[in-house]
């Protein structure tokens, strides 16, 4: 009959509409996960290149919200083989910056922070007015994590 054909169409089209969305998503899902990455620019979530950027973080300042910052250089070694746990760790996390050493400002930040070597993770967070900044290595450790653990509690 008549009325069967149109409703299996029909069906058959919110079917394959479905999976598009799902398709989609996916796509968008996969893309996401694989863009903090990048060969080229290493890892790149809320990066601090300029000044500009750097307003970001004088805000957190002015507003005293405790944020991390993550030093690293696309070319080392160290950095690329952390790279994938660095990027699980700070998707989808908020206040958490990342600074590519191998550009003029990011080396300018790491004598502010006093960053000797990469990759590295540094912690301000405040305590009343008190600002305590910690900067430490997250090659090989859990220290990046703990960071973000000790950043969300406050």
């Amino acid at each position: 009959s008549q009325m069967l054909k149109s409703k299996l169409m029909a069906g058959a089209l919110i079917g394959v509409l479905g999976l598009t969305a799902i398709g989609t998503s996916y796509a968008v899902y996969q893309h996401n996960s694989t863009t903090l990455v990048d060969k080229k620019e290493g890892i790149k979530y809320n990066p601090i290149n300029n000044e500009e950027d750097y307003q970001k973080i004088l805000e957190n300042k002015k507003n005293k919200k405790s944020h991390i910052l993550i030093f690293h250089r696309p070319s080392c070694p160290d950095c690329q083989a952390s790279y994938g746990k660095i990027e699980k760790s700070i998707k989808n996390q908020n206040n958490i910056y990342t600074v590519n050493t191998n550009t003029a400002f990011g080396v300018r930040l790491m004598k502010t922070y006093n960053v000797k070597s990469v990759p590295s993770a540094t912690s301000v967070a405040y305590d009343g007015d008190t600002e305590m900044i910690t900067t430490e290595s997250i090659y090989g450790n859990d220290t990046l994590n703990a960071m973000i653990h000790e950043k969300n509690r406050h």
